[in-house]
Parts: structure tokens; C-alpha cells; sequence
């Protein structure tokens, strides 16, 4: 037996079944839970953005925004999703939500916008889809741009970044990381928007959402499989780096 990649356990599995004289040339499919630990989160229907703030995670979930205590497994606030929401983020003290004109900053308390940070034009034209939060900055992802806007001042600039088409931003203090249907990335915003691909995903993803738990990236993923008819299936956990060996698509198996 020649293997070019070490099979993940679902791989396994699916090989050991295969007849002697097969050739596999093709990667076989990869389950979520091959690197993610799950978590099962709150709500139903469509995941559109996660958050921490003040030792909870905000899900932006269906038709509603959940406050969701991680230790205890309880939902603590839950209210009707702010209109036309792209995506959500914190930074501390605010939550911020993107929707297709400008960045609406609520107090996590009160639940009310206490002020906004309008898109420009160009950035408006061209599809915000992800938001995050970094350091003084606050970041808007669309379909081909970055857009940085300083949180207390307001001016805007179009940051550099080498990858587009991001679903999802998440900041981990140091770096955005951000996710397209097909892939994980990290950003690093400090040397020109490098963009490196850390993870393929094993489904595209119609939608996704990420944050930064601690130290733990959490992901949220819709998909439906390649073959089946169009419909909504969930992933959500905390991503394993140590489990991720991204798989050379020239896998090989010759008995």
C-alpha cells in the first residue's frame, strides 16, 4: 500500500472499505468534525456573525441576536436581529454591526445604537460581507476590498490585504483571521494584509461566522454536501490546530 498523505480518521475508515485493486486519485471527503470540537450553539436558521463581549458570546442567528453563556450552557439575552445585520463584532465595550451602509455601534447593555460609522461609497457598491475589530480599527471586508475605519475618529482607509472574497473576519489580538467558502485564513495586517490559507474547508459553505474565544478560534459554518439537493446543515466548534495536516489532493492508493 503507497500512501502520499497520512487519511484523517474519516478517511480512514472510508479507505479500509475500499476494494484491493482500487485507485483513489481525488481526496475523500473530510467531516467538520475532523477539525472542529463541536459546540452546540443557540437559535436556528442561518448563521450570520459571533462575538465575545463582557465574558459571553453574541450570536447572530435567524431572525434573532442571542447573548450565550459558554460554562453554563445558558442563553442570557436574546432580542430580535438588528436590521439588514452582515455581521457582528466587539471590541470590549461595543458591539458592532455591519449592514450594507454603515456600521452601527449598539451598547451591549441597553441594546440601543449610540452611534454609526457610515461605509463610503465604493465600499457600499462592492458588498460589505464581514466586520472585525483591531485595536483602534474597525474592519469591513467586501467582495475585493478591507476598509479600515478608526473606531473613535471615524476616517477610513482601504487597508491592504492579499485575499478577497472573505464570508468572515475575527481578530485575535494580533492578526484578523477570515474565512471564504472554501477556506480559513489568517491576515496579517501589519505586513501588507499578507494572507495565508491555514485550513481548506471540507464543504464549501454558504455561510460562516468566527470569534475568538480566549485564545480559541470558534467557527460556525452552513453547507450542504456536493450531490445533495440545496439545504442547510451546521457546523459549529473550536478549531484544532493540532489536528489540521491539510491533505495533498494527490493522495494516492495502489494495492
Amino acid at each position: 500500500m503507497v500512501l502520499l498523505a497520512q487519511a484523517a480518521p474519516g478517511q480512514r475508515e472510508r479507505l479500509d472499505r475500499l476494494p484491493q485493486d482500487a485507485e483513489a486519485m481525488k481526496l475523500l471527503p473530510i467531516d467538520f468534525s475532523s477539525f472542529l470540537s463541536a459546540v452546540e450553539l443557540p437559535g436556528n436558521g442561518p448563521m450570520h456573525g459571533l462575538a465575545t463581549l463582557d465574558g459571553l458570546l453574541w450570536v447572530a442567528r435567524g431572525d434573532a441576536l442571542i447573548a450565550f453563556d459558554l460554562d453554563s450552557q445558558k442563553v442570557v439575552r436574546k432580542r430580535s436581529l438588528p436590521e439588514g445585520l452582515l455581521g457582528l463584532a466587539a471590541d470590549g465595550r461595543f458591539l458592532y454591526v455591519l449592514n450594507k451602509d454603515a456600521v452601527q455601534v449598539f451598547d451591549a447593555i441597553a441594546m440601543e445604537s449610540v452611534r454609526q460609522l457610515p461605509l463610503p461609497g465604493a465600499v457600499r457598491d462592492d458588498g460589505p460581507s464581514a466586520i472585525a475589530c483591531l485595536g483602534d480599527q474597525v474592519y469591513v471586508a467586501t467582495r475585493t476590498l478591507l476598509l479600515a475605519s478608526n473606531r473613535v475618529s471615524g476616517k477610513a482607509r482601504v487597508a491592504p490585504v492579499s485575499v478577497s472574497g472573505l464570508q468572515w473576519l475575527a481578530s485575535d489580538g494580533v492578526d484578523l483571521w477570515g474565512g471564504r467558502s472554501n477556506g480559513i485564513y489568517r491576515i496579517e495586517v501589519a505586513h501588507e494584509g499578507r494572507a495565508t490559507n491555514l485550513r481548506r474547508l471540507p464543504h464549501p459553505v454558504q455561510r460562516g461566522a468566527g470569534a475568538f474565544v480566549g485564545k480559541r478560534l470558534l467557527g460556525a459554518f452552513d453547507y450542504h454536501e456536493a450531490g445533495e439537493a440545496p439545504g442547510e446543515q451546521h457546523a459549529a466548534g473550536y478549531w484544532q490546530p493540532e489536528k489540521v495536516a491539510l491533505l495533498d489532493e494527490r493522495l494516492s492508493l495502489k494495492v
